[in-house]
């Protein structure tokens, strides 16, 4: 089963053509892989909870290691890294993307503060 598909703005030249973002994935926002991670959150809900639930229920991943003479290995990936994987979200991404956003709440919150003492 391959993950559902995301949809893209189209891209002209190597750049989108809404927000002029550099790069084949751009979704046309500020915080580009926040929104692929809203679009498919349904999805990774509900498999995020049959993966909680196959642990619950004592079910453990593993993998074939063909190093150690085809022996199974157990697969310590935590969940949100596997749904990231699966549906293609790049988590180095989306942490910076939240510093971004918080760094844009710091200056506007610093900006309304200044607003109010200036009684602006």
């Amino acid at each position: 089963m391959t993950p559902p598909q995301i949809t893209h703005v189209k891209i002209k030249h190597g750049r989108c053509s809404i927000c002029g973002h550099h790069g084949a994935d751009c979704t046309g926002s500020e915080y580009p892989e926040h929104d692929r991670l809203k679009s498919i959150s349904e999805y990774s809900q509900q498999i995020g909870a049959f993966l909680e639930w196959l642990q619950e229920d004592g079910v453990v991943l593993a993998r074939i290691s063909k190093r150690n003479g085809d022996r199974l290995l157990f697969d310590h990936q935590s969940i949100p890294e596997r749904l990231a994987r699966y549906f293609g979200i790049d988590q180095n991404k989306l942490e910076a993307e939240k510093r971004e956003m918080l760094a844009a709440i710091r200056v506007e919150s610093a900006k309304q503060k200044i607003r109010q003492e200036l009684a602006i």
